[in-house]
């Protein structure tokens, strides 16, 4: 099977899993384990204390739908974003088999039919693995007053706030994302009919501010600095001027909308971005998403090809049918 990974594709795949980060994540922190089998995630488990990892456990916890595996186990984003990919591979090679094809939209539905209940059983399963991973990584990562200061502020009223605007971003870009996905960018979406609102430039500057404060955009900040500082590959970084600008065509009367909203709470929302607090807090999630990142491409692999192999006889007679 043609191996066509896109990076919003995998970005939105573990959609709400991974802070929307694994596409873009390829070098690991300096001094930092990669979890990618059960061998590195014992050896991991031996610098942390019973004590770290319950705080790391409670910190999890309280962050809901903001935290890097998902708050629950709605695997919808992820039926959406692994469909996508099914749907390219069905004629890889054809440069016309994108979303300007009028069968392209029916096609991704019937795809994302097919494998809701295989995705829904599997995301499942995977949530303890990841759970685990996360909690050993950040135990090792912050100190226990550290994560016992972040837990005070996340369980905080301010905290809860902070996180409902970070869960409300993060809705936003995963939706702005499938829509690139399945629709195209902005300009391909027009050029077929969509409506795409042009906002003003003031406009636009604005909701690109608001998504800087982002908990993705935050953590992705952080990585590349990283990076460069190491002399790592910084081009998957690239992508996210691009796909924020997209963000903000797609979903842009939502982050007006969460703006609007929030208007009172954005100095102290800056404030906690930019404290040490907040920074450790950032480099905690990214931390988490980096050791994640190994083992979770090679899941998403492993089930693209399960699901390739039972549904692909299917899925290319009807492929064939609507396309003639």
């Amino acid at each position: 099977m043609a191996r066509l990974l896109d990076q919003n594709a995998l970005l939105v795949a573990v959609a709400l899993a991974l802070s929307l980060l694994v596409a873009s994540v390829t070098q690991p922190l300096a001094g930092e384990i990669r979890s990618s089998d059960d061998a590195a995630l014992a050896a991991a488990n031996s610098g942390a204390t019973a004590e770290s990892e319950r705080l790391a456990e409670a910190l999890l916890n309280s962050l809901g739908p903001t935290n890097p595996i998902g708050g629950s186990a709605d695997a919808v984003p992820v039926v959406k974003a692994i469909a996508v990919q099914l749907v390219r591979n069905l004629d890889p090679l054809n440069s016309k088999w994108n979303a300007t094809n009028p069968q392209w939209l029916e096609m991704l539905q019937s795809v994302e039919h097919d494998i809701a209940g295989d995705v829904q059983t599997e995301w499942i399963l995977s949530q303890a693995r990841h759970r685990s991973a996360f909690v050993t990584n950040v135990a090792r990562r912050l100190s226990t007053y550290e994560m016992a200061q972040l837990l005070e502020f996340c369980t905080s009223p301010e905290g809860r706030r902070y996180l409902k605007f970070q869960s409300e971003l993060s809705e936003a870009q995963a939706a702005a994302t499938y829509a690139v996905m399945s629709r195209g960018t902005s300009r391909v979406a027009s050029a077929t009919g969509v409506r795409i609102e042009q906002p003003s430039a003031h406009v636009m500057k604005e909701r690109l501010q608001l998504l800087d404060r982002s908990t993705l955009a935050q953590v992705t900040g952080l990585l590349l600095a990283e990076a460069q500082r190491t002399h790592g590959d910084v081009s998957g970084f690239q992508a996210w001027p691009t796909l924020a600008n997209e963000l903000a065509l797609y979903e842009g009367r939502r982050l007006d909308d969460i703006a609007a909203r929030y208007a009172s709470d954005i100095q102290r929302i800056d404030n906690f971005n930019a404290s040490s607090q907040g920074q450790h807090f950032h480099a905690a999630l990214g931390a988490a998403t980096k050791a994640l990142a190994t083992q979770t491409v090679a899941d998403r692999w492993a089930f693209v090809d399960a699901e390739d192999t039972k549904f692909r006889s299917k899925w290319k007679a009807q492929y064939a049918a609507n396309t003639r």
